[in-house]
Parts: C-alpha cells; structure tokens; sequence
C-alpha cells in the first residue's frame, strides 16, 4: 500500500514588522508545492531576542523524526515544535513546527 501524500507549501516569509520594505514573501504564492509522505514543516528562525520579526521557512519533511541535538533522535509528533540546534559557535537555533493533517 501506497502512504498517501500531503501537499505543503515551499517558501520563505516573515511574521512580524520585518525592516525590508521591498522584500515580497514568497509564501504569498500558493502555487509552491511539494508532496511528502510524512510532513509539512515551517522551520522558524528565532532572531535575536527582541526583534520585531521572525522569519521562516515552508517545506516538505521527508522522514519521521528528527535530529534536535547530536544526542538526540525525536519521534515527530503531528503539531509538536522542536528547537533545533546546529554545531556552529555561537549556537544557532531553529524551532520546527510539523503538521501532516492538512495540506
């Protein structure tokens, strides 16, 4: 048996007062799309503390878990949020937000 598909949004945007003006986000063009068997993720850049914007990106997830940190492998939980962490100095550090109920 075939796992039937998700349609999810490809793009870059913003929420937020984000300080350029004459960026267009991507995310207001429906027609990015790609299938996934598994999720739709929003990878959500957090910023520095007390900016007026976060930015993020949409995109397909192609496999059930994920890697937080180099000792951890998570089971994704449909709606559940992980703060990701790279190896660099200093740290940077995302939040991925899954969904696979809605395209």
């Amino acid at each position: 048996s075939v796992a039937l598909a998700i349609r999810c949004h490809q793009c870059n945007g913003w929420h937020g007062k984000y300080p350029d003006k004459s960026s267009i986000s991507t995310c207001d063009n429906i027609n990015n799309q790609c299938e996934t068997p598994n999720f739709c993720v929003k990878i959500i850049d957090a910023m520095t503390p007390g900016s007026s914007y976060v930015t993020y990106k949409s995109d397909c997830y192609y496999a059930p878990n994920i890697q937080v940190n180099p000792q951890n492998l998570s089971q994704i939980q449909t709606k559940g949020c992980y703060p990701f962490q790279d190896g660099s100095q200093p740290v940077k550090r995302w939040w991925y937000c899954f969904c696979n109920d809605r395209d």
